[in-house]
């Protein structure tokens, strides 16, 4: 192997004609403490299209590499590397390398191994699950408590709601269509379609016992309407910003209902409680994964060659489940069980 596959952009725009497909030179073999490692699949997140944007919280260098998670097979390790083996799946969150190329070599102690999954499950245990573990979390919610999200049908929110019944909080889904909302009724949850009356729709079936926080990945007047539909005192955690539009909150919610809002940004949490915890609540959460209790829907799974293909998909609204980028171990994997 003397080159490897990399995916990039050197300019920042729409992100399915921005993409471009690289080579670059091999990572060679591993040193001591180190692991070189094959990509299975790479998820493509909102965020991955804002960095591409150029409306992300932070802009890169041009040109720029690009991806922040996933899952890749172990290859071979260097010395002093015993709790992974070649062979293994391990997350790409902490791997500290953008992740949308075919190789890496990474310092081995951003890794934990994985159990035996499918991977493309795998892929999304990271930013998607662990934002949403430590979002209820840091909640404040015990059993009993109502918790109220928008983008419900989004990975991290379905994330959210698989994660929150065990626990006993009770959770209110929105979505933007009765498409959306029926698909999701169907699967056991209460669910609203967002509109400009939906704290009185949130009053009518929770009565007195108000949700006590809202995750809210949409941002602009979506975030405002979550805010209005809190109990007073209530918390909105914003996630994200599919609207591209600033958060807009009612004065009067502030003011007199003691609404308060603040924001969550999943680099911030590692940089603050370091890897080590996350790759704890990683490994726990794909265990939970591997047990058949959480399970993400997956729109498409397309070739790094097909970047741009996949970028668009990424891109269309109404789309049912994570679109993915598909490295040479799973194609690997694929002809081992087709022989």
């Amino acid at each position: 192997m003397n080159t490897i596959t990399v995916l990039g952009f050197e300019d920042f725009g729409p992100p399915a004609e921005r993409i471009g497909v690289y080579e670059e030179a091999a990572p060679g073999a591993p040193g001591p403490g180190e692991a070189l490692l094959a990509l299975d699949h790479a998820p493509v997140h909102p965020a991955d299209l804002l960095l591409i944007e150029g409306r992300y919280g932070t802009r890169p260098q041009l040109p720029a590499r690009c991806g922040a998670d996933g899952v890749a097979r172990v290859l071979e390790v260097g010395a002093g590397v015993t709790h992974v083996s070649p062979g293994d799946l391990v997350p790409l969150l902490m791997a500290g390398v953008p992740t949308w190329r075919s190789h890496f070599r990474v310092d081995a102690a951003a890794l934990v191994r994985l159990p035996a999954h499918d991977p493309r499950q795998l892929a999304l245990v990271g930013a998607n699950l662990l934002s949403a573990r430590i979002m209820l979390d840091e909640s404040g919610l015990a059993a009993g408590g109502t918790l109220i999200q928008n983008a419900a049908n989004s990975s991290v929110g379905r994330a959210v709601h698989a994660l929150a019944r065990p626990q006993g909080v009770r959770v209110i889904d929105v979505v933007r269509s009765e498409a959306a909302a029926a698909e999701l009724r169907r699967g056991g949850a209460e669910a609203l379609v967002d509109g400009p009356d939906l704290a009185a729709r949130v009053q009518e079936i929770c009565g007195k016992a108000l949700p006590a926080c809202a995750f809210d990945a949409v941002g602009g007047a979506a975030a405002g309407r979550l805010a209005a539909a809190l109990a007073k005192r209530g918390k909105l955690v914003t996630y994200g910003m599919l609207s591209g539009d600033d958060l807009s909150i009612a004065t009067h919610d502030i003011l007199f209902r003691g609404i308060r809002a603040e924001g969550f940004w999943l680099r911030d949490w590692i940089v603050r409680n370091g890897r080590e915890k996350a790759l704890a609540l990683i490994a726990a959460l794909a265990g939970r994964m591997a047990a058949g209790e959480l399970r993400f829907e997956i729109a498409g799974a397309y070739d790094l060659g097909d970047a741009a293909q996949a970028l668009a998909h990424a891109s269309r609204g109404g789309r049912a489940g994570k679109v993915l980028l598909r490295g040479p171990a799973a194609r690997m994997q694929e002809r081992k069980e087709t022989r």
